[in-house]
């Protein structure tokens, strides 16, 4: 197989052992040019995550891998809007499943809690990769409120352990309180930060 990284074309072998030296020639191109992975294009299918597991999977049919990649300041604007979209999704949906913990859970009100473990964490773990950057508050015009959108998100891993261990006691009431009065309102804060950054102009400048 092929990978295609900038202007670099570097030949692989279809073997599983090369796997890790594939990724390792990515992250070095990457890294040396001050870029950061945003997708893989493989074969024409553009994949967004999973990257390791859909190369075992497909490891003797992969011919071609375009490798797509964003600098810092297009990773702070996507993350940004993507956490602003899910934070739109996720409000209403925590409303009604607060409702369905309070009447008593079903097997589907466990699976939607699930996903929103799943969603937290997924924003945590956005927030995090690109607060780490020093010279974040060069990259976004408008940086107060990025820091009003901090506050939030601290509030939100405060919450966690209660809400954790609410779940593992299988409290129902107890999260069903906990998400109204305290998950909600925080994704209603987030979310309104967020629309303000994506929206009003917290102008994400181009500084590499």
């Amino acid at each position: 197989m092929v990978i295609k990284i900038l202007d670099i074309n570097k030949v692989f072998e279809n073997k599983n052992y090369e796997i890790s030296k594939i990724f390792d020639f990515i992250n070095s191109v990457l890294e040396g040019n001050n870029f950061f992975l945003k997708s893989l294009e493989i074969d024409g299918v553009e994949i967004y995550e999973n990257y390791y597991e859909y190369f075992i999977e497909n490891i003797n049919s992969i011919d071609e891998v375009k490798v797509n990649f964003q600098n810092l300041s297009e990773l702070v604007n996507d993350v940004i809007y993507s956490s602003y979209s899910y934070t739109e999704r996720a409000t209403p949906l925590i409303e009604k499943l607060s409702t369905s913990f309070r009447k008593g859970p079903t097997e589907g009100s466990w699976n939607e809690l699930d996903n929103l473990f799943s969603g937290i964490e997924w924003i945590l773990e956005s927030y995090s990769n690109i607060d780490k950057y020093s010279n974040l508050n060069e990259l976004i015009s408008n940086y107060y409120i990025w820091n009003e959108y901090v506050v939030e998100i601290e509030k939100l891993r405060l919450t966690l352990k209660d809400f954790f261990d609410a779940v593992r006691n299988k409290d129902s009431v107890l999260i069903s309180d906990i998400l109204i009065y305290e998950i909600n309102p925080i994704f209603q804060a987030m979310n309104e930060k967020l629309k303000e950054m994506n929206n009003k102009g917290v102008n994400i400048k181009d500084v590499n």
